[in-house]
């Protein structure tokens, strides 16, 4: 037992090196940072300058189109029906008017004597691409315009009120609201906390899902190519009369394979948990499941087969791509208790992109902020799904061919440094060596 306690120390000693802490404390250090960054952007929502109902004057109470005009002149868009009726729905709620309430047809006129309660429509706009923190601010904004809303106008009735109290009970929820979804000319009858899990479901979990498929694979062709050169079998197979290019894409092949395999194994199992979601036991079926599917196909977001197809390449060739990245990265590492040190920019960058792209809307970042991370491969993988859903096809499509341009590259380099002295001598830490020597 003793001789076991002393062999786990020593391992432990031989993998607690200094460059494992380094690339720790950069890794905490990132999340670290991102949280903060997360933190502060959801904290300029609730600062923001979210439309909020004043108080409102006995003149707006004349008639329900000076009640109308009354929102308008407070920033919140409003119409009533027969107005709303006449006009596009695509022109009326939209990124410039994220949140539009519609007022039936005398309402303020009967607000006083009506015995049931009036009914308010919110339309909402949704942008796929619009990030966690896009959709939240909407959200945030057509609660409170509700809340405020209802709040006042049940002040209003309880103060003009002259019944008794137990016939008052009926007055004290004046007006109901029916939420609507608008996407582009599409709208759907469903509120906004029924349809994010969805969208949830497509953008956030799937980019996930590829982003741990790829540090799985990245730290295993890193590992793999460590491994070789630690046991000096690589230097063994660069020795025989095969041509080294050949090796380079036998490399790539297998890791090709690889990320098939793992893709695969991805979509399938989250194809099986959105089955789970959206497609219920049909005894077992609930009216907010019936009512999302429903809203699903209304709005269009429910992507066919092709746009899976284009979604899956862009998938497998980001995950091409950061199996050759952590190819050449291996080559650096000269056993393998260093592959996580020289794999550590494949996860920073990865994790970076991963939390830039799901919770801001990338289309409103600055330009050059945009031009440097599609530059990275990865970005247009996580932008896929989004921009899928917006019917953007010729943007994915360059997308893909930027990443198989990309993927060609890190190949030729790989061939490049496959075919010099570099594969031997490459690693970390070389300038220390050579001083010690």
């Amino acid at each position: 037992m003793r001789k076991l306690g002393v062999l786990v120390i020593k391992e432990l000693k031989g993998l607690i090196t200094r460059q494992v802490f380094i690339s720790l404390f950069i890794v905490v250090f990132v999340f670290i940072f991102l949280g903060n960054s997360m933190r502060s952007m959801f904290g300029e929502i609730e600062k923001e300058n979210i439309p909020s109902v004043p108080a409102i004057p006995q003149e707006a109470l004349a008639s329900t189109s000076d009640f109308v005009s009354f929102l308008a002149d407070n920033n919140i868009a409003a119409f009533t029906e027969d107005r709303f009726s006449a006009i596009d729905i695509g022109s009326a709620v939209n990124k410039n008017n994220p949140v539009v309430l519609v007022f039936p047809k005398g309402f303020i006129e009967n607000l006083f004597s009506s015995s049931s309660s009036l009914r308010i429509k919110v339309y909402a706009y949704l942008e796929a691409g619009g990030g966690i923190i896009g959709i939240s601010k909407i959200s945030a904004t057509a609660d409170k315009i509700k809340r405020e809303l209802e709040e006042k106008l049940r002040a209003i009735i309880k103060t003009k009120s002259s019944k008794e109290d137990s016939i008052l009970d009926m007055y004290l929820n004046p007006v109901t609201t029916e939420e609507h979804i608008v996407r582009h000319t599409k709208s759907a009858r469903i509120s906004f906390s029924a349809i994010i899990p969805y969208i949830i479901n497509q953008t956030i979990m799937l980019a996930f899902l590829l982003f741990i498929a790829t540090l799985t694979g990245a730290q295993f062709v890193a590992a793999s190519i460590a491994a070789e050169k630690e046991s000096k079998t690589l230097e063994v197979l660069l020795t025989l009369p095969i041509p080294r290019h050949q090796i380079v894409l036998a490399k790539m092949l297998a890791a090709g394979i690889l990320s098939v395999i793992f893709v695969a194994i991805y979509f399938a199992g989250f194809w099986f948990y959105m089955q789970s979601i959206t497609m219920p036991d049909s005894q077992k079926i609930s009216s907010e499941a019936v009512n999302m599917m429903l809203a699903v196909k209304q709005l269009g977001i429910e992507l066919p087969i092709w746009s899976n197809i284009m979604r899956i390449a862009a998938f497998l060739l980001s995950l091409l791509n950061a199996l050759g990245i952590a190819l050449i990265l291996g080559l650096f590492a000269e056993d393998t208790k260093n592959v996580q040190v020289v794999i550590t920019p494949i996860i920073l960058v990865l994790l970076a992109l991963y939390i830039i792209t799901i919770m801001t809307n990338f289309a409103s970042l600055p330009l050059v902020l945009r031009i440097i991370l599609l530059f990275f491969p990865f970005t247009h993988a996580f932008l896929s799904t989004p921009l899928l859903i917006d019917s953007q096809y010729l943007s994915v499509a360059g997308g893909l061919l930027y990443q198989t341009i990309f993927f060609a590259v890190v190949v030729f380099l790989a061939i490049i440094i496959f075919n010099s002295d570099k594969v031997f001598t490459i690693k970390l830490g070389k300038k220390k060596n050579r001083k010690t020597a």
